[in-house]
């Protein structure tokens, strides 16, 4: 009767103290859990839980964590933690040791847990093998007398782990049962999955940054690399800025074929390098253009043209063909309260007068002599007039589906055009750009919305879902756009707001970046989709597309052709889509010549195209017709 009640007593302490140990390797789990998100590498994930798992039973004499090649000839515990950490960190685990392959090396063999259980005393077989009784005193001496060995597999890694724990109690682990530690395995799994998305998304972010700011032939900065790396190194100094086109590169090029073409613009780069010093910032802003900044302190815009002529004039030989390079330079001075924005037009005016003077020629601007040619009142006086005589009008560029098995008209953007009075059109790149600068771009802008609303609402059946329209910076950050906006909606209530899309520049986005965003932000709460067109082409990086309330991202062409033959614009369009994924955001490649270009951006998951190879734009009678002749099914 007694010894029945002693043994339900020690049942009873046993069944308590085994509820205990579960409780606290729940809360165990619990805080690793927690951790999972806070542990910013493997390593300290490792050594994060290991310390965790011992902390969670006084009767954890060890824990360690093995990650590695199960095959390995030699395993040494990793990650270790205990009490009795010196014994984890003594053992090593030989491949060799074939008559003692012990819990790890059957683990990692099988895949299946093994539990081992060190009896006190060894039985006088497994004393005659060598090392087993050597093994035994050491494991008794620390005071282990229970293992639990479990590995896992690691997703997408040839790789094992395993988790070790060392308890002081023979059949502990045959008691409390294996889920607990299955369970910590399992978080483990998915911390170092974790952890290696977070770093393959940063190396991402990294080339798609590197790539986007890099020209890949010459590895110094594209023109986003320079304007990026300008910006950060102006602060309060002048600077000279200096554009170089080399003469008759195209029928170099043409002539010589590429591999001639490209030695040239390494060589060029690497020449004008020398010539901006290490204070400098060179980069190659196009197929035969560069871009050179360096501080005015103690030189002149004259100067510094006059080295980079020398230096493109030195004999140049590759693969035995002696060339004579010279070059179109144009230069400007970059004050320390300005950005290279304000002086793009200068650089441009500058180039060209220096191209036009002959081969080898320099132009430095000057605002005296140059002013009245780098704001043309003429052409600005003509677009007021072209405003009170109706000659603008709008076309009209389809944008089509690409994840469709025929392509579906799925929008277009409204482009301005100018006719004059005597039928002749005016090249929109003759004009546009004046008419961004325009005190009357917000005349223009709101004639832009308002012509599109009331075609769309008078279109019919065959209307398009939706109608993009281009905005500038000036018309947008005008206080009262928004109310205008709501007022030509309301103007056509048969239109619905979210056929009506708004498209602006990086330009426009980045100039006043928080009077930007919160009109942006306004467009959208109308029912207004934004867009933000020719991505790529100017101070936005993939970071500001967090920042910003938009809809859609137009890929610019410039990442569009020639992506099957350029490895770096392939890598940017991958890159933006996979963001573009990541934030909700629609993308709409830009500038599609080739069946080839629209097959891959298809295959990257681009889902909208726009671009020659489908249509250009056209006015509304010749669209219209286009789409009844069965060019595009359409979609709603």
């Amino acid at each position: 009767m007694v010894d029945t009640a002693a043994r339900a007593v020690r049942a009873g302490h046993t069944g308590f103290a085994k509820q205990r140990e579960l409780e606290r390797l729940s809360q165990t789990l619990v805080e690793a859990v927690v951790r999972l998100d806070s542990e910013s590498d493997a390593d300290t994930l490792l050594q994060s839980f290991a310390d965790l798992l011992v902390d969670a039973s006084a009767r954890y004499k060890l824990a360690w964590f093995y990650i590695g090649d199960p095959d390995a000839e030699e395993i040494r515990p990793s990650y270790c933690a205990g009490p009795r950490r010196d014994y984890g960190e003594a053992l090593v685990v030989n491949k060799s040791a074939v008559m003692m392959r012990g819990p790890v090396r059957e683990a990692l063999g099988s895949g299946e847990p093994v539990i081992q259980n060190i009896p006190s005393s060894l039985p006088p077989l497994k004393r005659l093998i060598p090392g087993v009784a050597r093994w035994h005193r050491t494991a008794i001496d620390a005071g282990v007398r229970a293992v639990l060995a479990l590995p896992f597999q690691l997703p997408n890694r040839s790789d094992w782990g395993l988790t070790l724990v060392y308890a002081d109690r023979e059949g502990y682990f045959d008691e409390i049962g294996l889920e607990p530690f299955r369970a910590l395995g399992r978080l483990v799994q998915v911390g170092l999955d974790r952890i290696a998305l977070r770093e393959a998304e940063a190396r991402s972010r990294r080339d798609i940054e590197r790539v986007r700011l890099e020209d890949p032939l010459t590895g110094i900065p594209n023109r986003a690399g320079f304007e990026q790396a300008l910006e950060r190194a102006q602060q309060t100094q002048d600077w000279l800025l200096l554009q170089v086109d080399l003469d008759g590169f195209g029928a170099l090029n043409a002539g010589g074929g590429e591999a001639l073409g490209d030695a040239v613009l390494q060589a060029v780069a690497q020449r004008l390098q020398t010539v901006a010093g290490g204070g400098g910032l060179v980069a190659r802003s196009g197929a035969d253009e560069f871009l050179l900044a360096v501080t005015a302190a103690e030189t002149s815009g004259l100067a510094v043209a006059e080295a980079c002529q020398r230096a493109i004039a030195q004999p140049l030989r590759v693969n035995g063909t002696a060339l004579a390079l010279s070059a179109a330079i144009g230069a400007t001075r970059m004050a320390s309260n300005t950005r290279f924005n304000d002086h793009q037009r200068e650089l441009t005016l500058a180039v060209g007068r220096a191209r036009h003077a002959g081969p080898g020629s320099c132009w430095i601007y000057d605002p005296d002599r140059d002013a009245d040619r780098h704001v043309p009142q003429g052409l600005l006086a003509e677009l007021r007039l072209a405003m009170t005589e109706n000659e603008f009008e709008l076309w009209y560029q389809p944008q089509v589906t690409l994840d469709t098995p025929r392509p579906q008209l799925a929008g277009v953007e409204a482009l301005l055009r100018w006719r004059r009075r005597d039928g002749t059109l005016v090249p929109p790149g003759a004009f546009i750009p004046a008419a961004e600068g325009a005190p009357d771009i917000r005349d223009i802008g709101n004639w832009v919305v308002n012509e599109t609303l009331r075609v769309l609402s008078g279109w019919g059946s065959d209307a398009p879902p939706r109608v993009g329209v281009n905005i500038g910076a000036r018309h947008l950050l005008h206080p009262r756009f928004i109310e205008e906006v709501r007022g030509f909606l309301s103007r056509y209530p048969a239109v619905e707001p979210q056929r009506l899309t708004v498209e602006i520049t990086e330009t426009a986005a980045l100039t006043n970046p928080e009077d930007a965003s919160r009109m942006l932000a306004a467009l959208r709460e109308l029912g207004v989709a934004v867009a933000l067109d020719d991505f790529g082409t100017g101070h936005a990086s993939l970071i500001h597309l967090q920042s910003l309330p938009l809809d859609y991202i137009k890929m610019d062409r410039s990442f569009v052709n020639g992506i099957n033959d350029n490895s770096a614009r392939h890598a940017i369009a991958e890159g933006l889509m996979v963001t573009a994924r990541g934030l909700g955001l629609g993308v709409i490649a830009e500038g599609i010549e080739t069946e080839a270009e629209a097959q891959t951006l298809q295959d990257l998951g681009c889902r909208l195209a726009q671009g020659y190879f489908y249509a250009r734009p056209l006015p509304i009678g010749e669209f219209r017709a286009w789409v009844r002749e069965g060019m595009l099914s359409e979609t709603s």
